[in-house]
């Protein structure tokens, strides 16, 4: 099965060693146990990764320039865009293939049904009156809305496996038409850069498999309840996530974790890095720069630990 890596990286946007890392490992288990790996991206996310010899590990890459197409300010508000549209280039000439974010990799072989038209990662529950929710009314993207139209949950697309040509164009049309309109609805601020982007991606995705009447379904059978509180002791996926189970226990998808990585780089890193350890050993020799990197992170976190305990001991003995 050819897997796909999709990524447009902004102008101002820098890649952090923690998704240089995850990219890694997602590049090595795919190629492991599923196949050819392939990379769609622009020529600064090339040159980024480049720098760590990670294009090395791909198949075959793509270099895409979506700046004809989309304008930089809308780009910010859909930046999911450039996936939807990778989906459908790849479509033209791929009848069926996968494609995962470069944060999520799956340690072992998994099966596919690839039977279906459709997967996705899992779905997304939502509560419309709850501030928190990040999935808001259709009608604030679009003109024409019915509601009963959309009535199935939200989809994640960490993992996608496509299976279908209508559906790819389809997607990529309904982001087309709905980027030009670029409805001025307000959006609550706390809102503003995700809603749009989870709206082409995640919501438009089952309303098009419903229209299209197509026999689809998600990797792992779990809901997340997306605005649940984060102080909560209630999990917050339904049925709780059991990771001994299969296929979960193989998978890892850290995006959830993005906004602490500079507390929880250390964790990462370590899960990262003795998961690549368990199946392919150490790969400094042909990896060099990203070890080195690794390394520097490492010592740099020792040192300011060694020093945090100094200055807790010095305070202690006044």
């Amino acid at each position: 099965m050819i897997g796909y890596h999709i990524y447009y990286q902004q102008d101002n946007k820098e890649i952090n060693f923690v998704e240089i890392s995850s990219q890694f490992a997602s590049a090595l288990f795919w190629k492991e146990h599923f196949g050819e790996i392939r990379l769609y991206c622009n020529k600064k996310f090339l040159d980024t990764i480049s720098k760590y010899r990670l294009d090395t590990l791909y198949d075959e890459i793509t270099v895409i320039s979506i700046d004809d197409i989309l304008n930089k300010s809308k780009l910010s508000k859909f930046w999911s865009y450039p996936k939807i549209y990778s989906i459908y280039e790849i479509s033209k000439k791929e009848p069926k293939f996968c494609v995962l974010d470069t944060d999520l990799w799956i340690t072992n072989k998994i099966q596919i049904d690839e039977t279906k038209d459709f997967i996705g990662f899992h779905y997304e529950s939502f509560d419309i009156n709850n501030p928190n929710n990040p999935y808001l009314r259709p009608d604030l993207f679009i003109d024409s809305y019915n509601e009963q139209e959309w009535v199935s949950n939200p989809m994640n697309c960490a993992f996608m496996y496509i299976n279908n040509t209508t559906l790819a164009k389809e997607w990529f049309e309904y982001c087309n038409n709905t980027i030009k309109l670029n409805k001025k609805s307000y959006i609550p601020k706390k809102h503003r850069k995700n809603s749009y982007t989870l709206f082409i991606e995640q919501r438009v995705i089952t309303y098009l498999c419903d229209k299209l009447k197509l026999n689809y379904d998600t990797l792992i059978n779990n809901v997340f309840r997306s605005g649940s509180d984060s102080k909560s002791t209630k999990s917050p996926w339904v049925p709780e996530l059991n990771v001994l189970d299969e296929p979960h226990k193989y998978i890892r998808h850290i995006w959830g974790l993005k906004l602490f990585y500079d507390t929880l780089t250390i964790t990462l890193l370590d899960t990262i890095y003795l998961d690549i350890y368990n199946t392919f050993g150490v790969l400094e020799i042909q990896f060099p720069e990203i070890y080195r990197d690794k390394l520097k992170i490492y010592t740099s976190d020792f040192i300011r630990h060694q020093i945090s305990k100094n200055i807790k001991f010095t305070k202690k003995n006044f």
